[in-house]
């Protein structure tokens, strides 16, 4: 039975590996992005910005870029993660 376990494991990983080759760098981009917002959500930079309720509109980027101004995303990772 763990022979078999493993085999499904391993074949979860390939179909996920091919999916993402067939995946456009805008596309994968905009799944990265969605991936950083759902680990950031509950951070106080997160929370401020409502990242949460970001990642439930339509268009993600559009959105994003409609409410983290460049310059604070830009200085807040400068400062290694402090808003100053």
């Amino acid at each position: 039975m763990p022979i078999i376990n493993e085999f499904i494991k391993k074949s979860i990983l390939v179909s996920k590996r091919f999916k993402l080759r067939n995946l456009t760098p805008i596309d994968y981009q905009e799944r990265m992005l969605r991936k950083l917002l759902k680990k950031a959500a509950n951070t106080a930079f997160g929370k401020h910005y409502r990242f949460d309720k970001i990642l439930m509109a339509k268009d993600i980027v559009a959105t994003y870029q409609a409410n983290i101004p460049f310059l604070i995303t830009m200085r807040f990772t400068i400062n290694g993660g402090t808003e100053r």
